[in-house]
Protein backbone atom coordinates (compact mmCIF):
# COMPACT_ATOMS: atom_id res chain seq x y z
CA UNK A 1 0.00 0.00 0.00
CA UNK A 2 1.51 3.39 -0.87
CA UNK A 3 2.10 6.14 1.30
CA UNK A 4 -0.73 8.20 0.08
CA UNK A 5 -2.93 5.41 0.43
CA UNK A 6 -2.72 4.95 3.76
CA UNK A 7 -2.52 8.68 4.88
CA UNK A 8 -6.24 8.97 3.11
CA UNK A 9 -7.34 5.64 5.00
CA UNK A 10 -5.97 6.98 8.59
CA UNK A 11 -7.73 10.16 7.87
CA UNK A 12 -11.17 8.75 6.97
CA UNK A 13 -11.20 6.85 10.26
CA UNK A 14 -9.91 10.03 11.96
CA UNK A 15 -13.73 11.46 12.52
CA UNK A 16 -15.14 7.74 12.93
CA UNK A 17 -12.22 7.29 15.86
CA UNK A 18 -13.02 11.24 17.33
CA UNK A 19 -16.97 10.53 17.27
CA UNK A 20 -16.42 8.26 20.29
CA UNK A 21 -14.23 10.03 22.30
CA UNK A 22 -15.90 12.70 25.14
CA UNK A 23 -15.52 16.50 24.44
CA UNK A 24 -14.87 18.65 27.24
CA UNK A 25 -17.77 21.43 27.68
CA UNK A 26 -20.57 18.50 26.41
CA UNK A 27 -21.08 16.75 29.45
CA UNK A 28 -24.90 14.72 29.23
CA UNK A 29 -27.52 16.96 31.49
CA UNK A 30 -28.41 14.89 34.74
CA UNK A 31 -31.86 13.37 35.01
CA UNK A 32 -34.03 15.32 37.22
CA UNK A 33 -34.70 12.81 40.27
CA UNK A 34 -38.15 11.08 39.71
CA UNK A 35 -40.21 12.00 42.99
CA UNK A 36 -43.30 10.00 43.54
CA UNK A 37 -46.28 10.41 45.83
CA UNK A 38 -45.92 7.52 48.33
CA UNK A 39 -49.05 5.53 47.76
CA UNK A 40 -47.36 5.30 44.23
CA UNK A 41 -43.98 4.11 45.87
CA UNK A 42 -45.58 1.69 47.83
CA UNK A 43 -47.68 0.31 45.07
CA UNK A 44 -44.10 -0.94 43.01
CA UNK A 45 -43.07 -4.23 43.14
CA UNK A 46 -40.43 -5.09 45.09
CA UNK A 47 -37.01 -4.07 43.57
CA UNK A 48 -38.76 -1.91 40.65
CA UNK A 49 -37.13 1.16 39.89
CA UNK A 50 -39.15 4.82 39.93
CA UNK A 51 -38.19 5.28 36.28
CA UNK A 52 -39.93 2.73 34.74
CA UNK A 53 -43.59 4.92 36.39
CA UNK A 54 -45.31 7.26 34.17
CA UNK A 55 -48.66 8.95 33.83
CA UNK A 56 -51.25 8.56 31.53
CA UNK A 57 -53.47 11.26 29.62
CA UNK A 58 -55.44 11.89 32.86
CA UNK A 59 -52.60 11.35 35.60
CA UNK A 60 -52.96 7.84 36.65
CA UNK A 61 -49.91 6.38 37.47
CA UNK A 62 -48.49 3.11 35.78
CA UNK A 63 -45.96 0.92 35.27
CA UNK A 64 -44.24 0.67 32.06
CA UNK A 65 -43.61 -2.99 30.52
CA UNK A 66 -41.55 -1.99 27.53
CA UNK A 67 -40.94 0.94 25.35
CA UNK A 68 -43.57 2.18 23.16
CA UNK A 69 -45.33 5.13 21.79
CA UNK A 70 -47.38 6.18 22.80
CA UNK A 71 -46.37 4.60 26.04
CA UNK A 72 -47.94 1.37 28.25
CA UNK A 73 -48.13 -0.31 30.53
CA UNK A 74 -50.28 -1.81 34.03
CA UNK A 75 -51.95 0.57 35.97
CA UNK A 76 -50.64 0.96 39.96
CA UNK A 77 -53.32 0.52 42.11
CA UNK A 78 -53.20 1.43 46.01
CA UNK A 79 -53.69 -0.66 48.80
CA UNK A 80 -58.01 0.07 48.13
CA UNK A 81 -57.71 -2.30 45.05
CA UNK A 82 -58.24 1.47 43.07
CA UNK A 83 -55.95 2.44 40.52
CA UNK A 84 -53.78 5.51 42.05
CA UNK A 85 -55.05 8.75 40.23
CA UNK A 86 -55.31 12.20 40.88
CA UNK A 87 -58.59 12.95 42.87
CA UNK A 88 -61.82 13.00 40.24
CA UNK A 89 -59.85 11.16 37.63
CA UNK A 90 -60.20 7.82 35.91
CA UNK A 91 -57.90 5.91 33.99
CA UNK A 92 -57.64 6.88 30.31
CA UNK A 93 -58.44 3.16 29.42
CA UNK A 94 -60.26 0.65 31.59
CA UNK A 95 -58.54 -2.42 32.89
CA UNK A 96 -60.44 -5.59 31.44
CA UNK A 97 -61.48 -7.04 34.90
CA UNK A 98 -63.27 -2.90 35.10
CA UNK A 99 -64.62 -3.05 32.13
CA UNK A 100 -66.74 -6.29 32.62
CA UNK A 101 -70.30 -6.59 34.02
CA UNK A 102 -71.69 -9.16 35.67
CA UNK A 103 -74.10 -10.05 32.22
CA UNK A 104 -70.69 -10.27 30.26
CA UNK A 105 -68.20 -12.07 32.85
CA UNK A 106 -68.26 -15.80 32.44
CA UNK A 107 -70.13 -17.86 34.62
CA UNK A 108 -67.62 -19.28 37.52
CA UNK A 109 -70.27 -22.70 38.06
Amino acid sequence: MSRSARLFASLCILPLVAGCADMPGFAPAEPEPVVLPAAVTAALPAGAPTSVVFQDANGCYLLAIEITDPPSGYLLRGANGRPICPEGASPAVAAPAEMASDETAPDAR
